[in-house]
């Protein structure tokens, strides 16, 4: 008998087959990781931008303005990606000097457009009241 020093070319072929599907298995997971990881950031950024608006809006109603406007629409842009802002203000049924204020914020995240949507209640006293246009 011959001893033999190689491996033959149908080992070699398995081994490799054997590999790529182990390769792609493992590959597949961190690729969904990334990509949640880039959907998590851009709502981390999305929150701090409507936090931001919030504040300004809140200060606008405890600040001596007669005629506040919370019907804004606005283009922020944070690293290379486009936000759409907009807020709409109504009546509050509570109260004649509680105004509701909606923040929308959209932006594009791959092939779908992502949103973040809230609301909050700002005071005016007396001589504040304005009805949305």
């Amino acid at each position: 008998m011959r001893s033999q020093d190689g491996l033959t070319l149908i080992e070699v072929i398995l081994t490799t087959v054997i590999l790529a599907v182990g390769i792609v298995g493992v590959a597949r997971p961190f690729l969904e990781t990334v990509s949640r990881l880039g959907h998590l950031n851009d709502r981390l950024v999305a929150g701090r931008i409507l936090r931001d608006k919030l504040g300004e809006i809140e200060s606008v109603g405890s600040a001596n303005n007669d005629n506040p406007n919370y019907n804004v629409a606005d283009t922020v842009i944070v690293a290379d990606k486009t936000y759409e802002f907009r807020t709409t203000a109504r009546d509050s049924e509570i109260n004649p000097r509680l105004k509701i204020v909606d923040f929308s914020l959209e932006w594009k995240s791959g092939t779908s457009t992502r949103q973040l949507i809230r609301e909050t209640y700002v005071y005016f006293p007396p001589s504040k009241i304005q009805s949305p246009k």
